[in-house]
């Protein structure tokens, strides 16, 4: 051999040794030349074995009819690709270069892309560009009668705004587990939307189509009766249509089906509103931030003040839902902060000091408590302007914020607290006195004592 040769052969052979591809060489004959530390790591064997596996290159059927000759690539189960290359060495010998490579994590990543086009990230349903897509390919089908379901969440924007996109989220996910349970393998589900589902049913008759809605109805009131604790029932409305004529596109059928979703949901936008009010309420309750016999002496103690200080009907009526929910913003506040047994951080009473804002957004997300929304963000301000969120001051803090200050204070006072004992009624009212003209409206604090306390 040559000295050019030889040094094209030693370049070579270093190149395939420091090759991370599994490299393994063998002559025409079929005896093995040489494999690399990544062939050998691959396949387990030792420097000087004549086998790799059990695998029989010359045995193959794909190179016995290429005659050694070409590049040949197969994928097997386990991922892997194996690269058959035959080269010339620079002697007389055909060599056969065995390459492997491990392809696994690049098909991974392959099928997760396109997985992500096809799919919505939260769900795991088809997305909407896939939707689409079949409902082009529905177009262009004949002689089937294909049936076209549109769902939205009812009231899902409020639960977003008043507990944040997490509780939003879960329902989403709980909501999506019940689709897939309701619908056949074949069907399209997807999500079309932030609060929209869109399913394709093929083969199907108006009767089917029917009993498909009363099915998944009867799935949501399974999971709703299972729910416990605090979390918000799932309530629909949904509309349908079936393509079983050629001359009908399918964006005709969606709209015949967004059409009927919408006379479905119409009537029931006020009861959606009143059960984002129960769940608040059920909510509180049950973070044990107030107690139904809470609610019973503010509702009692609301009216009388109310009363004296002469609010409207429509005042009133704000005053008494206002006091009742001014601490919703609690909801919200991580549960080892609201439950702890010893005293706050400075970090920790920050926090809390956020939950008259928080309540604030909560109220304004739902219109059958918008109104009230600013008596909660300024329910905690004192006279002085030493309270929070905004340091408001004496008048600029609204009436009903003032009274709901004091009626709070007293309740509290007068309730056990896992940091103390309650104090009793002269005790109390001699606080309210103390703190009249600082923490206190002081002539609001003398009509609640004299005209509510002191009456009863």
């Amino acid at each position: 051999m040559d000295k050019i040769a030889e040094l094209h052969e030693n370049l070579l052979s270093s190149i395939i040794d420091q090759s991370p591809v599994s490299t393994w060489i063998a002559d025409a004959n079929g005896t093995n030349l040489r494999q690399n530390a990544a062939c050998r790591k691959l396949f387990g064997i030792d420097r000087d074995e004549q086998t790799v596996g059990e695998y029989n290159l010359f045995a193959d059927p794909v190179l016995k009819e290429q005659g050694f000759a070409g590049l040949i690539r197969s994928v097997f189960e386990d991922g892997d690709t194996v690269r058959f290359v035959i080269d010339y060495d620079f002697s007389k010998v055909v060599n056969a270069v065995i390459q492997h490579e491990d392809i696994t994590d690049r098909k991974k990543m392959e099928d997760e892309l396109k997985n992500l086009a096809t799919h919505d990230a939260l769900t795991g349903l088809y997305n909407r560009a896939f939707f689409e897509e079949e409902m082009r390919l529905l177009s262009k089908e004949r002689k089937v009668s294909t049936g076209i379901l549109v769902i939205d969440i009812d009231g899902l924007k409020y639960i977003n705004d008043a507990f944040g996109h997490q509780q939003g989220d879960r329902m989403l996910l709980a909501f999506s587990k019940i689709l897939t349970r309701t619908f056949r393998p074949s069907d399209v589900v997807a999500r079309i939307g932030g609060d929209e589902f869109g399913v394709l049913i093929r083969d199907v008759d108006e009767f089917k189509i029917w009993s498909i809605t009363e099915r998944l109805r009867s799935n949501l009131n399974v999971h709703n009766k299972s729910l416990k604790g605090n979390r918000s029932p799932i309530n629909i409305s949904l509309g349908y249509s079936i393509k079983n004529d050629n001359s009908k596109t399918a964006e005709q059928t969606f709209k015949e089906a967004d059409d009927m979703l919408l006379r479905d949901k119409i009537p029931k936008r006020e009861d959606v509103r009143r059960s984002i009010l129960n769940v608040l309420r059920t909510t509180m309750l049950e973070k044990d931030f107030i107690t139904e016999e809470h609610m019973e002496r503010i509702r009692d103690t609301t009216a009388a003040f109310g009363d004296i200080v002469k609010l409207n009907p429509t005042e009133m009526k704000a005053f008494v839902l206002a006091t009742e929910l001014h601490d919703i913003g609690k909801v919200v506040i991580p549960d080892q902060v609201m439950n702890k047994v010893e005293a706050l951080t400075q970090e920790e009473f920050e926090i809390i000091k956020k939950h008259p804002e928080m309540g604030y957004r909560i109220a304004e997300a739902t219109p059958e408590t918008a109104h009230i929304a600013e008596y909660i963000l300024h329910s905690h301000e004192r006279w002085d302007g030493n309270g929070y969120p905004q340091g408001l001051k004496g008048e600029q803090i609204p009436l009903i914020s003032r009274m709901i200050f004091i009626m709070d204070a007293y309740d509290v006072m007068t309730n056990d607290r896992h940091y103390r004992k309650a104090l009793n009624k002269e005790e109390a009212i001699l606080e309210l006195k103390k703190n009249a003209g600082t923490q206190f409206d002081p002539e609001l604090g003398d009509v609640f004592i004299d005209g509510v306390l002191l009456n009863n």
